[in-house]
């Protein structure tokens, strides 16, 4: 099972309006989708390259 891990940098961060600091660390739903979007997708090319090399394998 992948893991990502998401949150706020580990330092002092400005104090605002949450939804706009959410933004801007990626943690609102739209940062939350891209993250998981490009982790599938990371993950799809890991598999199609596995079968590319068991097919060849298997000759």
């Amino acid at each position: 099972m992948r893991v990502v891990r998401m949150g706020v940098p580990d330092r002092i961060i400005t104090h605002g309006d949450p939804k706009l600091l959410l933004a801007k660390y990626g943690l609102d739903a739209d940062g939350i989708y891209t993250r998981v979007r490009e982790s599938w997708e990371v993950l799809e090319e890991r598999r199609a390259g596995a079968r590319m090399r068991d097919a060849q394998a298997k000759g």
